[in-house]
C-alpha cells in the first residue's frame, strides 16, 4: 500500500478515500470498506475511524453497527492521526460519498416520496442500481418537485406529510404536464378500501409493506420501459410530422442543378448513437459496454463482422445476435452500419476529408454501397449533406 500519509499528500482526501472504496470492495466483498482499512490500520499502527452518513456518527473501526458497516456507498473512514487538521463537513463529505457510489445502470430518473427514513433509505439502495433516485420525505415538496424533475416512474406512499400520496396522483392525473408518469404507491395499508381508492385515483400499482424488493425492482424496471416506449414513439412521430410539413413547404432558395432543376435539400438529421432500450442488469450494462468499446476500435476495418465481434466478446454469434437485439434494440449488424454512418455523418459535418476518403474511414470498401446506405439513412446523399 505504501505510506498512507505520502499518498494522502499526493492524491487528496476525496481521491485517497475512493481508493480506500474500490480496494476495500474488491478485496474485502461485504463490508469491504470497514475490512480493508481495518488492515491499513494494523499494519501502519494507526486508529481509524468510520463517519456514517446514515446516522451522522462517528465510530471506532471495531466498532461500526453491522447494517452501518456493509454500507459501502455511506461509509468514510478518517485516520484519527490526522483528525484535527482533516475532518470534513457534511456537505464535503455527502459530496465525496456521492462521487463515490457507483452510478446506475440506465440513465432515467425515479422519484421515491416516503416519509420512513430507514424504509426510503432502503427503497433508494435498491433501485439505485437502476435508476437514478431523487427521495423526498415530504409529500407537498415531493409533488412541487415532479414538473422539475419529470421522473420516469413515481413511488410514494400514502400517508406523507403536508399532502397524501392520493392528492399527489390526483394533482398529477389532472396535469397534463405529469398525467402519463406512471404510479407505484408503496403503503403499509393492506385493506381493499384503500387500494380501490388508489386504483379510482388512477394509481398504476398498489404494492403492501413489507414489500419483496425483487418484485418492486420488476415493476419499476417495466413501467419505465412502457414510459420510454411511449415517450419514443411520442418523439418519431412529432419528427415524422415536422419531416412532412418542411417538404411539403415552399422553398425560398432552392438549390438547382446546371439544367435549372430545382433540387431539395433536406434538413441535416440529429447525430444519436444507437438508444439501447433499458437495461435489465449490471451484466446488460457491462455487454453494452464492451460491445460499444469493441465495435469503435474496429470502426475502420471493413473486414469487421459479426463473426469477428461475437469473437472478441468470447460469446457465441447466436448469443451476441440474441442480447445485442434485446439490449440495443437493433441487429448486430445494424448496429455496426449504424455506428459507422454515424461517424461518418460526423466528418462530413466537419469537412476535412472528402466523401470518398470518410467511406474508406468508417469501414466501406465500396463506395457506391455506402452512398446508398447513407441516403437511406439520412435521406440525403453524402455529398449534400450538411451543405
Amino acid at each position: 500500500v505504501g505510506s498512507i500519509q505520502e499518498e494522502e499528500e499526493q492524491r487528496g482526501l476525496a481521491h485517497f478515500l475512493e481508493h480506500m472504496c474500490f480496494n476495500g470492495t474488491k478485496h474485502f466483498p461485504g463490508n469491504g470498506i470497514i475490512r480493508y482499512c481495518e488492515s491499513i490500520g494494523v499494519k501502519f499502527g494507526t486508529d481509524l475511524n468510520a463517519y456514517t452518513s446514515i446516522d451522522e456518527t462517528v465510530y471506532n473501526i471495531n466498532n461500526v453497527p453491522t447494517k452501518t458497516a456493509g454500507a459501502v456507498d455511506t461509509c468514510l473512514i478518517i485516520l484519527s492521526d490526522w483528525a484535527d487538521g482533516l475532518l470534513l463537513d457534511k456537505d464535503e463529505i455527502d459530496m465525496i460519498v456521492k462521487e463515490m457510489t457507483p452510478k446506475a445502470i440506465n440513465d432515467v430518473t425515479v422519484m421515491v416520496i416516503e416519509d420512513d427514513p430507514d424504509m426510503l433509505e432502503q427503497i433508494k439502495s435498491e433501485l439505485s442500481v437502476y435508476f437514478h433516485v431523487e427521495t423526498f420525505m415530504n409529500g407537498k415538496t415531493g409533488y412541487e418537485n415532479i414538473r422539475k424533475i419529470k421522473p420516469a416512474l413515481l413511488i410514494s406512499d400514502i400517508q406523507l406529510p403536508e399532502m397524501s400520496g392520493y392528492e399527489i396522483v390526483s394533482n398529477m392525473k389532472a396535469d397534463p404536464e405529469t398525467q402519463n408518469i406512471p404510479v407505484i404507491m408503496l403503503t403499509a395499508f393492506d385493506d381493499t378500501s384503500h387500494i380501490l381508492k388508489a386504483y379510482k385515483n388512477f394509481v398504476d400499482d398498489y404494492m403492501v409493506k413489507p414489500c419483496n424488493f425483487k418484485l418492486l425492482i420488476a415493476r419499476a424496471l417495466q413501467f419505465v420501459a412502457m414510459d420510454l416506449k411511449a415517450k419514443q414513439q411520442a418523439e418519431e412521430k412529432a419528427k415524422l410530422q415536422e419531416e412532412t410539413l418542411q417538404e411539403n413547404a415552399p422553398q425560398e432558395n432552392p438549390e438547382q442543378t446546371s439544367g435549372g432543376e430545382a433540387i431539395l435539400i433536406k434538413p441535416v438529421k440529429e447525430l444519436k448513437k444507437n438508444e439501447p432500450t433499458l437495461l435489465m442488469s449490471t451484466l446488460d450494462k457491462k455487454f453494452k459496454d464492451k460491445l460499444e468499446a469493441i465495435v469503435a476500435q474496429h470502426i475502420g476495418d471493413n473486414n469487421f463482422n459479426v463473426d469477428r465481434l461475437a469473437e472478441l466478446l468470447c460469446l457465441g454469434r447466436t448469443t451476441v445476435y440474441n442480447r445485442t437485439k434485446s439490449i440495443m434494440g437493433v441487429s448486430p449488424n445494424i448496429y455496426i452500419q449504424n455506428e459507422r454512418l454515424r461517424i461518418a455523418a460526423k466528418l462530413l459535418l466537419e469537412g476535412e476529408y472528402t466523401v470518398s476518403e470518410i467511406s474508406e474511414k468508417v469501414g466501406f470498401s465500396d463506395s457506391t454501397y455506402f452512398y446508398k446506405c447513407f441516403k437511406n439513412k439520412y435521406g440525403i446523399a453524402p455529398s449534400k449533406y450538411g451543405k
